[in-house]
């Protein structure tokens, strides 16, 4: 996973939490359609209207990626609030899985 840019709008983090919460209460899964009936997803379309396609990729790799949050076991460093993954004999903080992270 090579990061490029990280978009900080508001509205992504909605879109995050809204498709964190679908996921967790193991009821509806969220759908693309689902997230462009979004209020939130129409505003920031609205910021970036040239980056429509990319938009959607990410949200179809957040909803995708969602489901396999657990698959790679992680360690949870409270105090600091990060997510951490062993790496050799070690745990790093400095490694992603995607949205999975």
């Amino acid at each position: 996973y090579n990061q490029v840019i990280e978009f900080k709008e508001p509205e992504i983090v909605t879109i995050l939490k809204r498709i964190w919460d679908a996921h967790s209460k193991g009821g509806h899964r969220l759908r693309l359609n689902d997230v462009k009936a979004m209020s939130d997803y129409k505003r920031l379309l609205t910021k970036m209207a040239s980056f429509g396609y990319l938009l959607d990729n990410e949200i179809n790799l957040m909803l995708n990626q969602v489901k396999r949050v657990d698959d790679v076991p992680y360690f949870l460093d409270v105090e600091n609030d990060r997510i951490g993954y062993k790496v050799m004999d070690s745990i790093s903080y400095n490694v992603t899985f995607g949205y999975a992270t």
